[in-house]
């Protein structure tokens, strides 16, 4: 179920190291919010956390939601390391319930449209 962006509380994402950030409803994955946003998140399962491309270090200090036995079980595959005493989460699975910062290395920024004339 998609959050209802008028009811809802927004919160501010950002993403090291490229310092990108964007808004995400209350709820909303942050690769969802991500993609809503414009911004190119790694990912080739779409977001079924099948394939563990839009791994995320949630940075310490702010609470998450368990993964679900799905994302636990893509996680325990995978071969990431924390850099920076945070927690690995599935962009595509992780909601965002506060202000969070992220570390992700191939995120990127919309391209800028060019001005007319």
């Amino acid at each position: 179920m998609t959050p209802d962006p008028l009811d809802a509380q927004h919160f501010h994402v950002l993403v090291k190291p490229t310092e990108i950030s964007f808004t995400a409803v209350e709820g909303e994955t942050l690769m969802g919010a991500a993609i809503r946003a414009g911004i190119r998140w790694p990912s080739v399962c779409g977001g079924y956390a099948q394939c563990g491309v839009c791994q995320v270090e949630l940075m310490p200090g702010k609470a998450a939601t368990p993964p679900s036995r799905q994302e636990a079980e893509m996680l325990g595959r995978t071969t990431s390391t924390i850099r920076f005493d945070g927690i690995l989460r599935l962009a595509c699975q992780l909601p965002v319930t506060s202000d969070i910062v992220v570390f992700k290395l191939g995120v990127r920024a919309p391209k800028a449209t060019p001005e007319p004339g």
